[in-house]
């Protein structure tokens, strides 16, 4: 009797050393998701990164701004706040002077989510980005925000005008880029490619007040051209009908009077190259080809400052020759 009561009482002690180990487990794995509800519930929300991002920009605290909202697209890519927050890092950057950066979040905006708030902001602020770079800001060497500012950024305004005239081609923004495009194009002498800008708003935006400043921009490509590479007689053509286009746009501009200059300054350049060369001969004792380059400056370039002076030089060379009569223009 008693070895039975003696197995009972096993059978009960080990029934509670195993009842004891399942409360035990229980009772660690029900404090084990207390914790991680407690450590969840101490985790900012997107809402919480959110209201950080939008308060510190508001205050104009924008290093938190751009930190609390690389930490919230980092977390929840996928919030429904995820595309307000680019924006915001976007306007910090813009306002921090980091073009580039903004420049890069505007994008990334732009670019990966479909809902978009704020999408010709967005562009305006790109737009205000190109100016900026080409007005001279310059963006950091190794990119971030540690690094210092020595790098051109006239091609980042360029790819930007770009954008903004794809984008929105009959837009305002676009009659401006395309202007603001052509100017860069001019001043880093690529020629042809700024007066086809010029041409481009003027075609699509023939009444636009920056329409005569297109034309006068014009003028002042083919003269930059005409003295900074070998001088083309074909410019002084292309400059001719670019003045005729302006006056029959514009008829009464008071500008009209700068690309007539522009065009003058052309043809003198021109007739400075025939009356030197003319000299040239001239003094080599051969008198036709002298007489030749002289004929051309007032048959060419009549109004030209060397008209005279070439019409003086030839009635030289009729006077010292054995027969005048060769001489005929």
């Amino acid at each position: 009797m008693n070895w039975l009561m003696n197995i009972k009482f096993k059978h009960l002690i080990l029934l509670f050393l195993a009842t004891a180990s399942v409360v035990n487990a229980k009772s660690a794995l029900v404090a084990k998701r207390e914790s991680l509800d407690r450590i969840e519930e101490r985790r900012l929300q997107p809402q919480d990164y959110y209201g950080i991002v939008s308060k510190s920009f508001e205050d104009r605290d924008f290093n938190v701004a751009i930190a609390n909202s690389y930490k919230l697209l980092k977390e929840y890519p996928s919030s429904v706040l995820a595309s307000e927050t680019i924006y915001m890092q976007a306007l910090s950057f813009y306002e921090s002077k980091e073009y580039h950066l903004a420049d890069v979040a505007f994008t990334r905006y732009l670019h990966e989510y479909s809902s978009l708030k704020h999408f010709e902001d967005a562009i305006s602020y790109k737009f205000k980005i190109a100016e900026k770079f080409g007005s001279g800001a310059r963006k950091r060497l190794f990119g971030g925000r540690l690094s210092p500012k020595w790098l051109s950024a006239k091609e980042d305004a360029l790819r930007i005008y770009d954008e903004v005239i794809t984008t929105l081609p009959r837009n305002e923004l676009a009659a401006m880029s395309l202007y603001n495009k052509g100017l860069i194009l001019l001043e880093i002498q690529s020629f042809k490619e700024a007066v086809e800008s010029f041409q481009t708003l003027v075609k699509r935006f023939p009444k636009h007040p920056l329409a005569p400043e297109c034309y006068i921009a014009i003028s002042q490509t083919y003269l930059d051209q005409c003295n900074k590479e070998f001088p083309d007689p074909n410019l002084i053509e292309l400059a001719e009908i670019n003045l005729q286009r302006f006056s029959s746009d514009f008829p009464g501009e008071e500008r009209l009077s700068i690309s007539s200059d522009m065009l003058e300054k052309m043809r003198n350049t021109f007739a400075k190259e025939l009356f030197v060369n003319a000299k040239y001969y001239e003094k080599k004792k051969k008198a036709m080809s002298a007489f030749l380059y002289y004929s051309s400056i007032l048959m060419k370039y009549p109004t030209s400052k060397y008209s005279e002076e070439a019409a003086k030089r030839i009635a030289v060379i009729k006077s010292n020759a054995k027969n005048p009569d060769e001489f005929v223009l």
